[in-house]
Formats: C-alpha cells, structure tokens, sequence
C-alpha cells in the first residue's frame, strides 16, 4: 500500500522519498559555506540535528553516493552526490566534516552527533585509497573555523564543537590544502 504525503500542495509519493535503498543512516546538523572571497561563514542549512541519509547510486567505473535530508515537515532540504574518487571528505574536529562539491563547487559541513557516526560518514563516502593520516590539529587551521555554539534553550543534541552561525569572518581553505604536507 503507498502512502501520499501532502506538503504545501505538493503531492509526494513516498517510493519517492524511500525509493533508494539507504546504506547508512545517520544524525547530524547540515551547513554550507556562504559567502564570498574574504567573508566567508558556515551557514546553517538545517534547523536542528536531522537524520542523513546516505545511498549508493552508481558503484561502476565511479562511486557515487547521494547524500539525503528531510526536515520533520518531510521536505527535502538537502540533496548532494559525493563522487569517488575525487572527493576529499575532511575531518576538521572529531564530529565535524567536510567537502567540496566537485558539480556545484559548494563546500558543505556536516556535525555529527557523535565522533563515531562521522567516522562512519567518512568511511562510508571516502575514496578507499583516501588516507587520514591527520585530521586538522585545530578548527582554527581551517581558517574558518566551525562556528561557536549558540547557547540557549534551542540547543540540539549534537556536539560541544557544532558550529552555529559565527559573526567571525575567516577565508576558507579548500579541502585540498588540509591534506598538503
């Protein structure tokens, strides 16, 4: 029996949502990088810790896997691809990771709830020859470093270190020179 969901007028059948098979599912907060050139900051995607759905779609010449999110109204809010090899998966603190999108060019983070699922993300979606021989020794060696956490009675689950939207503006590396050395 399918179920139809209704969404501000929008008509979703769940095959659409669940159509895939999920490998990994895991919770974590979603960011982006925003800005430009020397005023860059993470900003938030999602509002809370959402779960992050992780499926494998193409497995021959290349990896692809298509990372997925819905928020608790079941709307999509987020929907990238991580091709292997060729995508570098940083480990900047214990349960914040991130990438470049090698189609839209946008760096993406992702805080994890705890160290272990993001080492299982990384697992997961890092090219298999990808070494972590070292994660970055601080935030600050991103030069932008994950944003503060914001205290308050909103706080979510996840990690001291979640980064929250931070009035600090650093230039951004790329994923690249984490790895340089």
């Amino acid at each position: 029996m399918k179920k139809i969901l209704v969404l501000k007028e929008k008509v979703l059948n769940t095959d659409e949502i669940y159509r895939k098979p999920v490998i990994v599912r895991l919770w974590a907060e979603i960011f982006r990088v925003h800005g430009d050139g020397e005023y860059m900051s993470w900003e938030r995607i999602s509002e809370d810790v959402v779960p992050i759905n992780i499926s494998c779609i193409e497995d021959t010449p290349t990896t692809v896997f298509q990372i997925t999110a819905y928020n608790r109204h079941v709307e999509k809010i987020f929907d990238v691809k991580i091709i292997q090899p060729g995508t570098i998966i940083c480990p900047a603190t214990e349960s914040f990771v991130h990438w470049r999108d090698g189609l839209t060019k946008y760096e993406w983070g992702l805080n994890f709830t705890t160290p272990a699922d993001a080492k299982r993300f990384r697992d997961c979606c890092s090219n298999l020859s990808q070494k972590f021989s070292r994660k970055a020794t601080s935030a600050s060696s991103l030069r932008l470093s994950p944003p503060k956490r914001i205290r308050g009675k909103d706080r979510s689950i996840s990690s001291p270190n979640s980064p929250v939207h931070n009035h600090h503006r650093r230039t951004i590396s790329s994923p690249h020179d984490l790895h340089k050395g």
